[in-house]
């Protein structure tokens, strides 16, 4: 992990988020100790261009340097504390886009999808939509497509990955596939992930 983050920053963060064994606010602090970096490196580049850009018309260079970004950790007992809304806002945006594609994989994978129209996040609602072509397009094989991605899906709120167990969010699911729409708030898919939801309730609940 401390190798990815030096070498390949900004990707890393994606591994930092989906590491369970880290809270919130670790995250929240390499995150920002990444930007802190990054930062530095472009004031830096951007310092050592305009001396070199000086020195070849034969001004010389000022000896101002770059305002100075702390890199360093603050300790561990900072007082960080995130709400629901900033995990909506600002985190789960950023969770969503590291781990969105690998489930549109497996669910290609399993064939229980031909392919996603779409699949988006908009954090004024709190909701991820998808739009799905499901792999067999007559009712009873798009209801059993149904259920099977929902349940597919309820394995990322049951590891902590759609769901933060530090602010207690999680987002809705509003899923289209074929003629069907099944839209289901946070509270039951999180119960979907449990095993606490049955297919007949999750249809008359969502559907």
């Amino acid at each position: 992990m401390v190798v990815a983050l030096l070498l390949f920053s900004v990707f890393a963060l994606v591994l930092v988020w989906m590491k369970r064994q880290w809270s919130t606010t670790t995250k929240v602090i390499i995150t920002a100790a990444v930007a802190g970096l990054l930062v530095f490196v472009l004031i830096s580049a951007a310092g050592d261009s305009s001396e070199q850009g000086l020195v070849a018309t034969g001004s010389t260079p000022t000896t101002d340097a770059p305002p100075a970004v702390s890199t360093t950790l603050p300790a561990d007992d900072i007082d960080v504390v995130l709400t629901s809304d900033d995990y909506r806002q600002y985190l789960f945006p950023m969770v969503f886009d590291a781990t969105s594609a690998g489930l549109i994989e497996i669910l290609e994978d399993d064939d229980l999808i031909a392919s996603v129209r779409t699949m988006a996040y908009d954090p004024d609602t709190a909701v991820v939509a998808v739009d799905i072509v499901p792999a067999f397009d007559f009712d009873s094989g798009v209801r059993d497509d149904a259920w099977g991605i929902m349940q597919a899906f309820g394995t990322l709120y049951d590891d902590d990955v759609w769901f933060d167990p530090d602010t207690g969010f999680a987002p809705g699911l509003d899923l289209t596939i074929s003629t069907a729409r099944y839209q289901c708030d946070a509270n039951t898919m999180l119960r979907i992930s449990d095993g606490a939801v049955t297919r007949d309730q999750w249809e008359s609940t969502c559907r």
